[in-house]
């Protein structure tokens, strides 16, 4: 992640007007469109406060209940549509009815106010109100409309009131945002961003105290205020906690303060689940989870530690021993030749090289078949792209710049480094069934999503070193980001398939310490845990076989059953894999 296009090295954008930044938008990912019109809807929320009269009757304050409900929900939906795109559709058709209750509520209380002679916030109040529930999760969306329609204010008030001041000020944010985007950050890494970043404005801040003030006496509006602190300030909870908003019922819209003790309810269920006696009801046989492949990074089975990187050093038979070793010998000195050549000759190749070298050990015993296969495969993947290249290129007499092209020097060395590792690797049995991958008839759709998926594990094992060794860790996320998420040939479909591969195998051996640890064994060790004995124990005893870090397994598949879930579905079509994955979720952590 970077902090602006300009340390990126790029020159930093400007839109000079709606149209501009529109147009940028529509060359973007949706989810990226999603998230900043989302941020501008969360920026702009506060300024409901302005519908709220302390002289308001009973109908009208229900209706401003309802409206502030409806206003929130909207948005929230919005934010884990852009957040967590993967649950679009689960989301998306009562989304649309969200937001039509958004803009009824608003037609009905400015309809009240008007009843009123004491009514001062009319049109403003209206339109700040439409603004603010544009539809932000679909279709209002999907154009970037949602981005800048605040603009509707101004044309209700020519003045700089504060809400139109605000207003402004959270359309100007929505180009800061894209600026962050230009800067190399992800849809989800700006959704966890500060609203903010260079601090509430004074405006704002006054409005979002004055709803703080208007909701606080009724105690079910805390879970959404303490939800809308947390997009101030950036701040996520597991993606579980985070979808509980977007999945409420919809026969509850209509009364706040169920809906609220719903989310309440659920977030308690996610966060304090039921005794393990009953949560471990119904769990699959430890038979369920499939073995780990042999064709990919495999994973330790020793429980008594963190999850690491199982050894995988070449397996050539005895009687190629000789000639296996001259075949490495030779592959190592030619990666050496390819890394010596200067950074302006490598350009791009610069890290694969680098990286290529490292995972070639003086001492062939020490290889990891796996970690080389996988990074020799990236430098094969731009040796195909330059070549494919120079025949694109025949007969052109000014061909257009092709980043594809490397400098004939370069390229020349890159090639007979991968001749002589693609003899070495051939060789090898584990290695050939590398070779040998690829992504079946409709696989393409699933690895895809299972990819997905796995890179949410990824990025949140960086903060678990108590469920998976630094070497686990960096194997994983390396292998997941040399995939491509569109194959476009042999070497991206094997790249793929290994990411797949390896990150099933990190996987079940994931759940199968995670269903060791909620055996029946283990009472004993859950009751310690529900009267305070066992926190911050490392380690405990499952039928004999001790399970290193085991609050941390089972926090870990908590926090990321969903991600997980998706993975097995996507993989392996297997319903007791997600079974196993709930009642993990359901036990104290």
């Amino acid at each position: 992640m970077t902090d602006s296009s300009a340390e990126a090295g790029k020159a930093p954008l400007q839109f000079r007007n709606r149209d501009a930044l529109e147009a940028w938008l529509k060359t973007q990912p949706s989810e990226v469109s999603v998230v900043i019109a989302a941020r501008v809807s969360l920026r702009i929320l506060p300024l409901a406060a302005s519908a709220y009269r302390h002289d308001a009757n009973e109908e009208q304050a229900r209706l401003f209940a309802r409206l502030i409900q409806a206003v929130f929900r909207t948005t929230a939906r919005a934010w884990v549509a852009g957040t967590y795109p993967i649950h679009v559709s689960d989301t998306a058709p009562a989304a649309a009815q969200s937001d039509a209750a958004v803009a009824r509520t608003a037609e009905a209380i400015a309809a009240a106010a008007a009843q009123s002679a004491a009514a001062t916030a009319g049109p403003l109040t209206r339109v700040t109100l439409a603004s603010i529930a544009v539809g932000p999760a679909m279709a209002a969306i999907r154009t970037a409309n949602a981005a800048i329609r605040a603009d509707a204010i101004t044309a209700v008030r020519a003045t700089d009131t504060p809400a139109v001041y605000a207003a402004r000020l959270a359309t100007a944010a929505a180009a800061n945002d894209a600026e962050w985007i230009a800067g190399g950050d992800s849809a989800r890494e700006l959704a966890s961003r500060p609203l903010w970043p260079e601090g509430t404005p004074d405006s704002v801040a006054l409005s979002w105290q004055s709803l703080s003030d208007i909701l606080a006496p009724d105690r079910h509006w805390k879970v959404l205020l303490d939800w809308y602190r947390s997009r101030l300030d950036g701040r996520s909870r597991p993606e579980s906690i985070e979808l509980v908003y977007a999945r409420t019922p919809q026969e509850l819209w209509d009364e706040p303060a169920k809906e609220n003790e719903w989310i309440a309810a659920e977030i308690e269920r996610l966060e304090h689940p039921e005794a393990p006696r009953d949560a471990i009801a119904g769990l699959p046989p430890i038979e369920a989870i499939p073995l780990q492949s042999g064709a990919a990074t495999r994973f330790s089975t020793e429980t008594n530690r963190p999850i690491d990187v199982a050894r995988d050093p070449p397996s050539h038979a005895r009687s190629r021993d000789d000639e296996q070793r001259i075949l490495y010998s030779e592959t190592r000195y030619k990666a050496q030749v390819l890394r010596g050549l200067s950074d302006n000759e490598l350009g791009e190749l610069k890290t694969p090289a680098a990286r290529c070298l490292e995972a070639l050990p003086e001492d062939i015993a020490l290889v990891s078949i796996s970690f080389l296969w996988s990074r020799a495969n990236t430098l094969r993947t731009k040796l195909k792209a330059h070549d494919l290249a120079v025949e694109r290129h025949k007969g052109v007499r000014e061909p257009e710049p092709d980043p594809s092209l490397l400098p004939i020097g370069a390229a020349e060395t890159l090639r007979d480094f991968v001749e002589s590792y693609n003899l070495f690797i051939v060789h090898d049995p584990e290695g050939c069934e590398y070779d040998e991958k690829r992504l079946g008839p409709g696989e393409a759709d699933d690895t895809r999503i299972a990819l997905e998926a796995a890179s949410t594990i990824a990025d949140n094992l960086a903060s678990a070193p108590d469920v998976a060794t630094a070497a686990a860790r960096e194997s994983l996320a390396e292998q997941i980001a040399a995939a491509p998420a569109e194959p476009k040939g042999v070497h991206d479909e094997q790249a793929a398939a290994l990411a797949r591969d390896s990150a099933s195998n990190f996987v079940v051996e994931l759940l199968r310490r995670g269903h060791k640890v909620v055996g029946a064994e283990m009472g004993t060790a859950w009751k310690g845990v529900r009267e305070g004995a066992y926190r911050g124990v490392g380690a405990a005893v499952a039928g004999g076989t001790v399970i290193a870090s085991w609050p941390g397994i089972v926090k870990f598949i908590a926090d990321n059953a969903e991600a997980l879930k998706r993975f097995v579905a996507a993989v392996y079509h297997n319903p007791a894999l997600e079974q196993i994955i709930d009642v993990v979720r359901r036990l104290p952590h």
